[in-house]
């Protein structure tokens, strides 16, 4: 027949300050696994065995606490369990639990995962005997959370592992279940309100105020009579005014397929941004012409029409950086997308040509398009007849 202890500290009463008392939780459940016997459930069994794979379980409820009582009042709280036997020497310590188990089901199959040490690793005594951990932290973890209360696991240390049997609730030849201690600090019962002091004397008079904020406008008042005088003729037309200055271009984008891996820059007509070209002799970042390359994307501010696409290619020298190519030899067309979307405004480069343009074709970009360069189609001819190309559009 099972036996359930609760054990109070006598001592721990006697002993401690009138703001601290002390409560056991009620041990509910213990059992062990064991890989040998994986199916097996050894939950009535008057010992529980740890070490040689062999992992303790222990099930403790927290009902005997009292209720309301908050994380931070458990100032600590002590798990002892009693070795009776010690087959191997060496050191054993403690792991929460991550899974639910019972006592009648848990086998070495169905075994909940172990979470972190809670407390660190101790020498068994020689002989056996009362072994004593500190699980403050994780009791008021479970007081907080009561789900996260899921038991704890005595295991072996894998450093220096210990074969060890500890008494289980079960045992009735020495009974030395294990207990989880619990030290309550309180703050006392809250004290009678005094009586009412003096009233204090009257203060100086404080600074005076800032100004209140202006009222509003009263209503307007009705219209007054038309007056009854004669209309005046016409004036003298003015001279013209001056020419107001010219408006700025419509914004530029340009790119080149030497920085690929860098975002577009934005630019003005009359203040071009270009990146840096290839430094001469240098092909490892020549355009290998691969069709749906888009990494020429930038997300507009504003709403605009874009069109006047131009694709130019050029080649990198130390006499005249940037000049166009005599004759490309391979074809490429060239597009616009919004939005992943191909537009009308596009141009194809034959293999006899330097450039092309997309003519009077346009698209109109709303607020947070996203916009790209991409090539659409093309083959590859000599790769080294065009170092880098430059491809432009206006949006205004």
């Amino acid at each position: 027949m099972k036996r359930k202890f609760v054990n109070f500290a006598l001592a721990g009463l006697m002993l401690a300050p009138a703001s601290v008392r002390a409560a056991d939780a009620i041990l509910t459940g213990d059992a062990y696994t064991n890989p040998a016997a994986p199916a097996n459930n050894f939950g009535t069994l008057p010992n529980l065995n740890v070490g040689s794979g062999d992992n303790a379980f222990l099930q403790f409820s927290l009902a005997t606490l009292p209720p309301g009582l908050g994380p931070a009042q458990i100032s600590k709280a002590t798990l002892v369990v009693y070795v009776n036997k010690v087959l191997t020497a060496g050191n054993i310590g403690l792991s929460n639990v991550l899974g639910a188990w019972t006592e009648s089901g848990l086998t070495w199959s169905n075994q909940a995962p172990l979470g972190a040490v809670v407390s660190a690793p101790q020498a068994v005594p020689q002989g056996g005997g009362y072994m004593s951990f500190d699980v403050t932290s994780l009791v008021q973890i479970w007081e907080g959370a009561p789900g996260a209360n899921l038991g704890l696991a005595v295991t072996a240390d894998p450093s220096n592992p210990a074969v060890v049997t500890l008494d289980s609730k079960e045992n009735t030849t020495t009974s030395h279940l294990a207990r989880l201690d619990i030290e309550i600090a309180s703050a006392g019962a809250t004290g009678a309100t005094g009586s009412t002091g003096p009233v204090g004397a009257t203060g100086s008079t404080g600074a005076t105020g800032a100004p209140g904020s202006a009222g509003t406008n009263g209503a307007t008042g009705p219209t007054g009579p038309s007056g009854l005088g004669v209309v005046g003729p016409t004036g003298i037309r003015g001279a013209t005014g001056a020419t107001g200055q010219t408006g700025l271009n419509g914004a530029a984008f340009f790119f080149s397929t030497l920085n690929l891996g860098q975002p577009p820059v934005l630019a003005t007509a009359a203040s071009p941004q270009w990146f840096a070209p290839n430094t001469p002799g240098n092909s490892t970042a020549f355009y290998d012409g691969t069709p749906g390359i888009s990494a020429f994307q930038v997300q507009f501010p504003g709403a605009c029409t874009a069109s006047g696409l131009s694709v130019a290619y050029h080649i990198q020298s130390a006499s005249t950086p940037g000049s166009l190519v005599t004759q490309l030899g391979f074809s490429q067309a060239v597009g616009l997308q919004v939005n992943g979307a191909t537009t009308a405004v596009a141009c194809t480069t034959a293999s006899t040509a330097t450039s092309c343009n997309s003519g009077s074709n346009s698209v109109a970009i709303n607020a947070g398009d996203l916009v790209n360069m991409a090539i659409l189609t093309g083959t590859v001819g000599d790769n080294n007849t065009a170092d880098f190309m430059t491809v432009s559009f206006m949006c205004q």
